[in-house]
């Protein structure tokens, strides 16, 4: 049989990224894998159950029913390894080095999947657990904090990159027949998002043997590490220093969480912003410049123009000098422009040296600018107000 089906160009994209990342052979294996993962679905057993009872058929998945803030006191690994890999480029591509993934939107997202972490590993009272289960529980924790901030007074943005609340995914949900399958088919999908970007996932590429790489902000920003390699695709996972100094810090929405106070606060408190700026900002080059930039501007309003024009210009630079200006970048960019020929040619006319410079910084860097801005806001750094359609932005330390 041939089914003949209309795919939009936006969702296009999104495939084609994923097959060129490896994630599929081809756009074949992902609608196979796609048609496979609904029948699955749809002829679970579980799938006729209600969430919770769903839930509660393996206590693994157990949602907590009271949100837990756990400081685990554990032997710190005594060498937290440093890698010369380019991770962001051998996870998402050219055009991501030296930058924070753009699904990794806000840094509270962090904050609870290292909380996480920490209630798992003082349950198992060890110093390390294994990633599927913290992996598992994650989800559940993280879509309960979603779901009490929905229930707050506190301003949404807060909730941004958590899972999407119960109560919401109830409501769009409300008047279907099939109801709670829907439910629980959009919950588990929306913590399995907050998972395998903010907790982790594990990336198979394919060498002389295979290579396993854990991407994930957790990862990517430092802030956990592999202590125990027993089972290569199930490892140990532990906090590094810098991961015990974020979650030991005093976090406002925490503290309103515990004392169901819901007033309105910041999602950090100014210990936890400096520790993100000169801790987990630092690690990533490109966008430190970025921040850098726009926080020392002398100017108290900052158009949108300005900050795309920042960021336009300092990624260009960055890039030059990643690859133009030495002998490996230059083989690098080569391959590169091999690799990506028919998609440079659509924004360039061919693929020379200048056209693939041009294609990797303009890459991406809509998402990327959005999210760097709005990760200064969640920070409170930076303000946005909107006159008409056109936000505008106010650095506030010139304020």
């Amino acid at each position: 049989m041939i089914v003949q089906v209309r795919i939009e160009p936006e969702t296009l994209e999104k495939i084609r990224k994923l097959i060129d990342d490896g994630h599929y052979k081809n756009i074949y294996d992902f609608v196979g894998m796609a048609i496979e993962n609904q029948i699955r679905l749809d002829f679970s057993e579980e799938s006729s159950l209600s969430l919770y009872n769903a839930i509660e058929a393996n206590p693994k998945l157990a949602i907590p029913r009271k949100i837990e803030f756990e400081i685990a006191e554990i032997m710190l690994p005594k060498l937290e390894t440093k890698s010369n890999r380019d991770i962001q480029y051998e996870v998402y591509g050219p055009g991501t080095s030296g930058l924070i993934w753009i699904f990794q939107n806000r840094f509270f997202p962090v904050k609870v999947a290292l909380q996480s972490l920490s209630n798992i590993i003082k349950k198992e009272n060890s110093d390390s657990v294994e990633f599927d289960l913290w992996e598992t529980y994650a989800g559940g924790y993280a879509l309960d904090i979603s779901s009490r901030l929905f229930d707050s007074d506190i301003r949404t943005e807060i909730t941004t990159g958590l899972p999407i609340p119960k109560q919401k995914v109830g409501q769009k949900f409300s008047k279907k027949k099939n109801r709670d399958v829907l439910i629980t088919q959009k919950l588990e999908a929306t913590k399995k998002r907050f998972v395998e970007q903010f907790v982790g996932r594990k990336i198979l590429k394919e060498s002389k043997e295979y290579d396993v790489v854990f991407s994930g902000a957790c990862f990517e920003m430092g802030l956990v590490t592999i202590k125990e390699y027993k089972e290569p695709l199930n490892p140990k996972i532990t906090l590094t220093r810098n991961g015990l100094e974020f979650l030991k810090l005093q976090n406002p929405i925490f503290e309103m969480l515990k004392s169901a106070n819901t007033v309105d606060q910041n999602a950090f408190s100014r210990d936890e912003v400096k520790f993100v700026k000169d801790k987990i900002i630092s690690k990533f080059e490109l966008e430190e410049k970025i921040v850098n930039t726009i926080l020392e501007l002398k100017t108290p309003k900052i158009s949108s123009q300005d900050i795309k024009d920042i960021f336009i210009n300092t990624k260009r630079e960055y890039f030059e000098n990643l690859y133009v200006r030495n002998t490996d970048g230059e083989k690098m960019l080569a391959e590169i422009g091999r690799k990506y020929e028919s998609d440079i040619r659509k924004i360039e006319n061919g693929n020379s040296q200048r056209n693939v410079i041009n294609w990797i910084v303009k890459r991406y860097s809509e998402f990327q600018t959005i999210t760097i801005i709005g990760r200064l806001i969640e920070l409170d750094l930076v303000k946005r107000e909107y006159i008409g359609r056109e936000p505008v932005y106010y650095n506030k330390k010139n304020n």
